[in-house]
């Protein structure tokens, strides 16, 4: 298990009770066609694979073939019915069948099993649902959300939604959703979708607004709606189709399973070439999403109308990160490959900040506290501080944070200063570089296993959500006693 990418998601975005997905007619007879192809590819149904397999094995055995016709004797001994114990069941008509169809399994049943595109089961209420299965599946209002994005050991990728009970100390899956390949950036997008027009005003009918666009080395972004459970498709796809190219099956029962899939709305006219490296949505114009690929481009969406408005190409190399800024709506930082970082007016195409990096980009970051900071993490171990109002190239901070790759950065959103790195090189560092002149390392986590992403949770500032190779976990930094010394009143 690897956990690439971590998100923590604010208190309330999320349904307190999440809706199911039930699977359609349609997507049952997609299954089951599938399945049969599956069956049928290697020839031979599975039975009688084995069946072949059996067979040689009592050939090469020499006389177990004996062995195995003596105890089948046996066996057929001891199960001999008596006369008088047939009569009194009535065993001789036990497989009579009164009905014209011959075998249950020859009538059909997908009546019972999926309904119509469109139409909801009439002879199911709210008040059917078991009340134990929704007590489990609500989220109350003390809970803390969470997204990972996980690989498994054959490649299988998820998405998980966890969640985390801090009085308890409790984190535990709340539910997931089937990846088509290795996911390497989260981005949580409060976009409200437009669902339907209200009959009595005209106006457009919108979702909650808890989506997530996942990048990952498919050259498309999926945006999954986290208040549906057991989806099997995301809500839409940007870029090129998944569908022209084997995805994984949206099902656990077959989350290994390659398929072609129906294709959902998507953008066609500009699209990435190339993995999606990095993510961004738009805090103040709430249908604009920014991506980077390993394409050279950046794109920037429209999730209205689920098509592409700007395609930028002003780095020479893979864009590894982009960042839209906390408060000026056309403002776009990215980081490149190329070892620069650029800051974008897109509303004043003359406005085009870069500053130069020591090597490839890992992460970046607005300040929470300084808007006009910008955070760069690097593969050499460094992080980085550039003033975007400064006309030098030099560094507002330098600090060499690690021996290898900086892949995880957060700046805590409520405590001013509190940096957390972590790396491959197996440790997590907290930092405290409020002040430049005085950086100050807080605590150093040694870890058994390599370490790839870091989040600080939004609202409750000292915890602190980390993964990586065969882990992840997350930490109360209080327990850190210059963390508890130093910040002891603040996020109060």
């Amino acid at each position: 298990m690897l956990v690439s990418t971590v998100v923590w998601l604010r208190r309330g975005v999320a349904a307190a009770v999440p809706a199911r997905h039930f699977a359609t007619e349609s997507e049952l007879q997609q299954e089951e066609g599938d399945e049969s192809d599956a069956m049928t590819s290697s020839g031979m149904p599975s039975h009688a694979m084995r069946g072949a397999g059996e067979s040689d094995e009592s050939d090469e055995s020499g006389g177990s073939g004996d062995e195995a016709g003596r105890l089948a004797g046996e066996a057929a001994a001891a199960l001999t019915i008596s006369p008088e114990l047939s009569a009194k069941f009535n065993l001789d008509s036990y497989d009579d069948d009164d009905m014209d169809s011959a075998s249950i399994l020859e009538r059909d049943v997908t009546y019972m099993m999926a309904l119509p595109e469109g139409t909801s089961d009439p002879y199911m209420t709210k008040e059917d649902r078991d009340d134990d299965e929704i007590d489990d599946i609500t989220i109350r209002g003390s809970d803390l959300l969470l997204l990972t994005g996980v690989t498994e050991e054959d490649d299988f990728s998820h998405l998980d939604v966890h969640v985390y009970e801090e009085g308890d100390d409790n984190l535990y899956t709340h539910h997931d959703l089937m990846l088509s390949s290795f996911p390497l950036c989260l981005e949580w997008c409060g976009f409200r979708v437009r669902t339907g027009e209200s009959a009595e005003h005209g106006l457009a009918e919108r979702s909650g607004g808890n989506l997530v666009a996942i990048g990952t080395f498919d050259p498309h972004i999926e945006v999954w709606d986290l208040d549906l459970m057991d989806a099997m498709e995301p809500l839409m796809v940007l870029g090129n189709a998944p569908d022209e190219a084997n995805v994984v099956k949206r099902s656990k029962k077959s989350k290994k399973k390659k398929k072609s899939k129906k294709k959902p709305a998507r953008a066609k006219a500009v699209a990435h070439t190339d993995a999606i490296m990095g993510l961004s949505w738009n805090p103040l114009v709430h249908n604009l999403l920014a991506s980077s690929s390993a394409d050279g481009a950046v794109i920037i969406w429209d999730l209205e109308e689920r098509t592409a408005l700007h395609r930028l190409t002003h780095h020479k190399d893979k864009v590894q990160s982009v960042r839209w800024h906390p408060t000026k709506p056309s403002v776009l930082a990215t980081a490149s490959y190329d070892k620069s970082v650029s800051i974008l007016d897109l509303q004043n195409s003359d406005t085009h900040v870069a500053f130069s990096l020591p090597s490839d980009p890992e992460g970046m970051q607005w300040h929470p506290h300084d808007e006009n900071i910008l955070v760069v993490s690097t593969e050499s171990g460094a992080v980085v501080c550039f003033d975007v109002r400064s006309s030098s190239n030099e560094p507002a901070l330098l600090l060499q944070a690690h021996e290898a790759a900086v892949c995880g950065m957060s700046l805590n959103a409520v405590v001013p200063g509190l940096l957390a790195t972590c790396s491959p090189d197996r440790t997590l560092k907290l930092w405290d570089i409020s002040d430049p002149a005085a950086v100050t390392l807080l605590h150093t986590h040694e870890s058994a296993e390599q370490l790839f992403c870091v989040a600080w949770s939004p609202d409750s500032p000292f915890l602190l959500s980390v993964g990586g190779k065969l882990t992840h976990r997350v930490i109360n930094t209080t327990q850190y006693d210059l963390v508890a010394r130093r910040y002891q009143n603040a996020g109060s």
